[in-house]
């Protein structure tokens, strides 16, 4: 089956920077991550109840589960993800633009599914809260 691709050249790009961005910053957050899309030289993560996650992050027994969406379409598009990554007990992120954010929120309380959704604006360094960091 033909694996279909969402994103055009510039949402790739945006997709691309933002895995790098939460990349960074969980590695400076002692986190040993993993990362697909971006050839992180960790490599990619594992198969994750039947899906890829962008990027998979642990620290000591704290494991973070990372989805990037670029696109209000990307967000509609994977319910079935969210929900598999977010019952696999591990914390669950979803990352997106400011333009992506309203969206991903409404998803997230209409389906009930528990998932952090943070914002990523590329202007600015991502980070977490540390109290929002270190919470389940």
């Amino acid at each position: 089956m033909k694996k279909i691709n969402y994103l055009n050249s510039k949402s790739l790009k945006l997709h691309e920077n933002i895995i790098k961005s939460v990349s960074n910053y969980l590695e400076r957050e002692g986190y040993k991550v993993t990362a697909n899309h971006i050839n992180h030289p960790n490599g990619r993560p594992k198969n994750l109840n039947g899906f890829v996650p962008d990027i998979s992050a642990i620290k000591n027994l704290e494991k973070i589960v990372v989805e990037v969406h670029t696109s209000p379409k990307m967000v509609f598009q994977n319910e079935l993800k969210w929900k598999r990554f977010s019952c696999s007990g591990n914390k669950f992120w979803v990352v997106v633009p400011p333009e992506c954010y309203e969206i991903a929120q409404m998803r997230k309380k209409v389906f009930n599914i528990p998932v952090e959704i943070y914002c990523n604006d590329l202007n600015q360094e991502f980070k977490i809260e540390p109290d929002k960091l270190n919470s389940k």
